[in-house]
């Protein structure tokens, strides 16, 4: 960072490895931080106000297993007016019989991109009522104690021990599309992490003890 610096963005979790970024020597530069939250938001508990965040931006397809181009944006309310309206159209101005007006819609609904289909909606929505009828703490729980008890079968091997997110990645002495090629004939599905030897499991709320064992197994 130098004097020319004017935003900070980085993941709030890892993708690579699921360690979660060290914020607070980033928040004390006084800098407005932007988090990617594509693997937070729905795999671990997001408070915005305990990240000390301006923005955070989720996808929706991953962990809160809504369709694709469904997502989530925070923005901190005292840069709701600096930001403008970045896309004016339809869903984001208030009057419409004045087209050359282009007065904002109040709050964040200024910053909503083009209309979303109605099905990709209700299956968001419909994903997200499922999750919170489990109830978010119990959906939290069980992934990150499946994911710890991968992390202690799979030992030395791992990246990042100790990560405290649903992801678990390990080192392989093989070729690691090869590897993932080899292990989904075998029915597990997981992804190699490019440019680097490294194999990366998400466990979720849904996995079982049987998929773990299976996994191992296939190891």
């Amino acid at each position: 960072m130098s004097e020319r610096t004017q935003l900070i963005a980085v993941s709030h979790i890892s993708w690579m490895t699921g360690r979660r970024m060290a914020l607070a020597p980033l928040r004390d530069t006084g800098l407005p931080l932007l988090l990617d939250g594509a693997q937070g938001l729905g795999a671990v508990p997001v408070d915005v106000g305990e990240l000390g965040c301006a923005f955070y931006a989720a996808a929706g397809q991953k962990w809160l297993c809504g369709p694709d181009g469904t997502g989530a944006l925070f923005v901190h309310g005292d840069w709701i007016e600096r930001l403008g309206m970045p896309r004016p159209s339809y869903g984001t101005i208030v009057e419409h019989t004045d087209p050359l007006a282009l007065e904002p819609r109040p709050g964040a609904r200024r910053f909503d991109t083009v209309s979303p289909a109605g099905p990709q909606l209700a299956a968001a929505v419909a994903a997200f009522d499922m999750l919170a009828d489990h109830g978010w703490p119990a959906v939290f729980e069980r992934a990150a104690r499946m994911a710890e008890s991968l992390r202690a079968s799979l030992g030395v091997r791992l990246t990042a021990p100790g990560a405290g997110t649903p992801l678990v990645t390990w080192r392989t002495e093989r070729d690691p599309g090869e590897h993932v090629a080899a292990l989904a004939e075998r029915g597990v599905i997981v992804r190699g992490i490019p440019g680097r030897p490294w194999i990366r499991a998400s466990v979720g709320a849904w996995s079982s003890e049987r998929d773990l064992q299976r996994l191992l197994a296939a190891l």
